[in-house]
């Protein structure tokens, strides 16, 4: 397999809105630890090509993801299966999607990320080629907590352990690149953080980047960590690394266990899936529920808004009613959609096979494709845009923030309806046969 690689900076030059959370008192007041776009060039002797583009964002719009691949397109010939880019839900970066309350889009930051995602994807095309041994496994970290199972007992809980890998090694035993994969939300600076980090994904690579034999280049990607937080939040970033530090150390020790890959192959299929938005009514309806349980039922909302703090809880309060604007207009005019589009990817590597889904999907959904497959499958989010959580139905049928709530931080979005995530699911399995 030959590869290249580039890192280039994407922080922010002046004072920029963060993402993340509703409740947030805006601008940030400084830069922590820098961000970066890291690139993955892939290619084989038969002319096969993937190029990962993986960002500290906290997510990826679907038009900018677009506007990306048609000049990678333009540019090296590289079709949209062939291009990944996906980012690792940091929500302590720039505001870089449009939601309620949660930051506002700096049209010159998104012009100069544009600019640094392009030159990074330059660099490493441009960039000497390695020779490496692909190898691949998996390690185990227990980082992650079910974040809905720690405010309701009640809930069935899941935390999916696997740390996926795919290592790209020198004949001389170093390591040139790292492709890796845990679900973890990258929430572990809370709302009150106000200063520019990479949060715990930022950590991992630059600590494996350091550590490492060869310093090579680490994309630490997200999994389906649509109910998986880390274990504790905290503003001290003592502790930030501290538990990053343990994660790095759990995907160290699960590269000891990879076996080299004979296979050198690349494929890739992609494909929009129409994801289907629940009616007007319903939305409707739990935003209004949202609104009205602010102070009393819902332990999430009393999580993040019952705070004490008028501020925050306001700001919540305002997003539900600007969401009812929104879409009373978006009604008026005719304007709203009852489909998303989601992007997704299956891609083998060799034996490895991984799927892409441009959404926050429950962690569940990696071993109900691997069981249906017959083989372990690597789930990436964050890719090609953000859906919104992708929810199983018994989470449906137990209600809470991710399900009932969530679409009212988007105008005029409409709830994502029960059976997006087995829709897929179900498609991620059918992209897979693809690649047989």
């Amino acid at each position: 397999m030959k590869i290249s690689t580039s890192i280039v900076d994407i922080t922010p030059t002046k004072t920029v809105d963060l993402a993340g959370y509703g409740g947030r008192v805006q601008p940030m007041t400084g830069v922590h630890d820098p961000l970066f776009v890291r690139v993955l060039y892939m290619r084989n002797d038969a002319g096969q090509r993937l190029l990962w583009i993986h960002t500290d964002l906290v997510a990826v719009m679907h038009t900018f993801v677009e506007d990306i691949n048609e000049t990678m397109l333009v540019r090296y010939g590289l079709k949209r299966e062939e291009v990944v880019v996906s980012a690792t839900h940091t929500h302590s970066a720039p505001c870089t999607i449009r939601l309620i309350n949660c930051g506002e889009l700096d049209d010159d930051y998104m012009k100069y990320l544009r600019a640094r995602v392009l030159e990074a994807a330059a660099k490493a095309v441009a960039a000497p080629v390695e020779d490496v041994e692909i190898v691949a496994g998996t390690g185990k970290s227990n980082v992650a907590i079910d974040r809905r199972q720690k405010l309701r007992a009640e809930v069935g809980g899941h935390v999916d352990p696997r740390v996926g890998l795919v290592g790209f090694r020198r004949k001389d035993g170093t390591w040139a690149a790292i492709l890796a994969n845990y679900a973890m939300h990258n929430t572990m600076l809370p709302y009150d953080n106000r200063l520019v980090s990479a949060d715990v994904a930022g950590y991992v690579q630059a600590g494996l980047e350091k550590s490492l034999p060869g310093n090579p280049m680490v994309l630490f990607t997200n999994g389906a960590c649509g109910n998986n937080n880390p274990r504790f939040k905290t503003c001290k970033f003592d502790e930030v690394e501290g538990l990053a530090n343990e994660l790095a150390n759990d995907t160290a020790e699960g590269l000891k266990n990879c076996k080299p890959v004979k296979d050198e192959s690349i494929r890739s299929v992609a494909e929009t899936v129409p994801l289907p938005l629940d009616g007007l009514e319903l939305s409707t309806k739990f935003a209004n529920q949202y609104l009205a349980e602010i102070d009393s039922k819902d332990q999430k909302v009393n999580a993040i808004a019952n705070t004490g703090e008028s501020y925050i809880k306001n700001r919540l309060i305002d997003a539900g009613y600007k969401w009812l604007e929104t879409t009373r207009k978006a009604e008026a005019e005719g304007a709203i959609d009852f489909f998303k589009p989601l992007e997704m990817q299956a891609i083998a590597i060799g034996p490895v096979r991984i799927v892409c889904g441009g959404a926050e999907v429950f962690s569940k959904i990696r071993e109900q494709i691997s069981e249906l497959v017959g083989y372990d499958v690597t789930f990436v989010s964050y890719t090609g845009g953000d859906c919104g959580y992708l929810a199983t139905r018994e989470a449906f049928a137990e209600g809470g923030y991710e399900v009932d709530m969530s679409h009212i931080f988007e105008p005029a979005r409409m709830r994502n309806a029960p059976g997006g995530f087995e829709l897929l699911r179900d498609k991620a399995i059918e992209l897979l046969n693809k690649l047989k």
